[in-house]
């Protein structure tokens, strides 16, 4: 049986590789027998994952010790609470109480709900229950818009889940109590299907009943369909959509979308993870002992990892039962492979005495064959000199050709490199004799003003000189002049800017300017970036603007982003190259 199921595993494998070559399907086109391959090779990646992450944090803890702006220090934190909430219960705690501190000290008492809000969700995953609904009780909801209220919901649908799951209240027949049920009905009426919370909500309302699990599943499909399946909220949805599987008795589609759920969860290293733990329960079920194993193990770490005490306590209880089912099987096994040598033994001695005649028989045969033999080995050696030689001169003729052919790349990288500098030299020179231009085009007002102010002051035209300085006209059309100048300079040295900028951006949110607009102020802000601008104060102080204002529209067109955001601003800085 084993041979047997490593032969099915080779063929899902070649199966696999297949599907890869032959086509850029998306990971939900492939079945489960598939899709568990893939998982396994992604949890044997789970170190390089880990490391990305750790990365990470470093990066935004001297992000965040090396600045003195508490709103920078605010949303720096908030970041690494955001990469510790689903990867360290302790350290992201930490980071809730920082935030919560500096939106105290800015005074800005919506950052304060939305960190208490945050708070709630650590308790949940920790496992700290009682904590978590004395939190939830001190939310004040009235006060809370749109967006805050959906989040607080969902941590309170999450907080009740759990703590039904804790105490084996869930099951398929009553997935939670009418108390859940009815702030359910209350929040999808109106959800958007474009709301990350939609899947969710209409997910996890619709497990009431098997008619409603369909009606939702059609629903949702498609939205989770489109998924890379690489972010928290694809793992949620994926979860709640094998659960609407589960309802209706579709165990292949309930499992393949576990394990697309937890893929997700391993490619962003989440450590509060569901699926995989009900994934190895399956396999447990289905007598895969070795992957239920590794799954369990898997999500033990995790959960030791983020210090959730009691789901370490429930996971033990599985793990023993599967490790107690391993072990029979291995005994069973041990015992099968006992009786197997034993057979072994026999055709081996049966071997031996044949062997042993055979060499009885051919001694005669070798003696009259030894000159003949002799003679043969001389003329062996001959050619194997011969060809020893023959294969060295190849092999120099081989290693001759590539070095030739390792100079002609080297050679035409050279001279593409020297193309590139050039384009880029003559870009930057006709960068900067605009830039003079328009300076000298400023020093001309300036003087000009200047002599104008002389000219008041000599003809003590006082009130005349109070109207000219008091005038904001005069500081506003220069920074409307400035923009102009700006926006000709930049679109003549990378005129498809526009266009090239749009194709990061999802099709449904692109922009698109006004009659009469080169750039606005969003493009302006990454055009700056495009030319190596990236500190956020310096471009507000070039454009005139508030610091908020650049972290703002940074903040929202990066959620518009059609590729990751965290190598979003890398690709804006390779856009396009400087027309000559």
């Amino acid at each position: 049986m084993r041979i047997l199921s490593e032969f099915k595993c080779f063929l899902c494998l070649v199966a696999v590789a297949c599907c890869v070559t032959t086509a850029q399907a998306g990971l939900s086109d492939y079945n489960s027998d598939q899709l568990i391959e893939i998982l396994d090779r992604t949890l044997a990646n789970s170190k390089e994952y880990e490391d990305h992450k750790l990365t990470k944090l470093r990066d935004l803890k001297r992000e965040l010790s090396a600045s003195d702006d508490l709103e920078h220090r605010f949303w720096t934190a908030r970041d690494l609470y955001n990469e510790y909430r689903n990867f360290d219960s302790d350290s992201a705690l930490y980071y809730v109480e920082m935030t919560y501190d500096l939106a105290s000290r800015i005074g800005r008492q919506r950052w304060k709900d939305e960190t208490d809000i945050e708070r709630c969700y650590v308790y949940t995953a920790s496992g700290l229950l009682d904590r978590a609904q004395a939190a939830i009780d001190e939310i004040e909801e009235e006060r809370l818009d749109t967006t805050l209220y959906l989040m607080f919901k969902e941590q309170e649908l999450f907080l009740y889940t759990h703590r039904d799951q804790y105490l084996g209240l869930n099951s398929l027949e009553n997935p939670y109590d009418a108390d859940t049920e009815k702030m359910l009905s209350n929040l999808i009426q109106g959800l958007s299907p474009k709301n990350p919370h939609y899947c969710w909500f209409v997910g996890w309302y619709s497990l009431r009943g098997n008619k409603d699990a369909r009606d939702a599943i059609a629903k949702i499909l498609p939205v989770i369909r489109e998924s890379d399946f690489d972010s928290a909220n694809d793992a949620k949805n994926a979860y709640i959509l094998s659960r609407l599987y589960e309802r209706i008795g579709d165990e292949e589609n309930e499992l393949k979308y576990l394990i697309l759920s937890a893929i997700a969860d391993a490619k962003i290293d989440n450590k509060e993870i569901a699926s995989l733990e009900k994934i190895a329960m399956i396999m447990y079920d289905r007598h895969d002992l070795r992957r239920a194993n590794e799954y369990i193990r898997s999500c033990l770490k995790a959960a030791d990892d983020f210090k959730n005490r009691v789901r370490i306590v429930s996971l033990s209880e599985l793990q023993n039962n599967i490790i107690t089912a391993y072990q029979n099987e291995s005994e069973k096994q041990s015992r099968t492979l006992h009786i197997y040598f034993i057979i072994l033994a026999i055709i081996a001695v049966l071997l031996i005495g044949l062997l042993l005649f055979s060499i009885s028989q051919n001694r005669k045969l070798r003696l009259n064959k030894t000159a003949l033999i002799d003679s043969k080995q001389q003329l062996e050696k001959h050619i194997d000199s011969q060809k020893v030689l023959e294969n060295q001169l190849q092999e120099a003729n081989a290693a001759l050709q590539t070095a030739n052919n390792k100079l002609k790349d080297m050679y035409s990288q050279a001279q593409q490199h020297n193309v590139k500098l050039s384009e880029n030299n003559y870009a930057k020179e006709r960068y900067i004799a605009d830039i003079f231009a328009i300076c000298s085009e400023y020093i001309n007002k300036l003087d000009a003003y200047r002599r104008n102010i002389h000219r008041l002051l000599v003809d003590r035209k006082f009130e005349e000189l109070n109207r000219s300085t008091c005038n904001p006209e005069l500081s506003n059309a220069e920074i409307k002049e400035l923009y102009q100048n700006f926006d000709k300079i930049f679109l003549s040295l990378y005129p498809n800017f526009v266009e090239d900028f749009n194709t990061l951006l999802r099709p449904d949110e692109r922009i698109v300017l006004k009659k009469g607009e080169l750039l606005n102020t969003e493009l302006r802000i990454y055009a700056l970036v495009r030319l190596g601008l990236t500190d956020s104060p310096k471009i507000a102080q070039f454009l005139h603007c508030s610091v908020r204002t650049v972290y703002n529209t940074r903040q929202r067109i990066r959620n518009r982003a059609a590729v990751p955001k965290e190598s979003f601003v890398d690709a804006v800085r390779s856009l396009g190259v400087p027309k000559i």
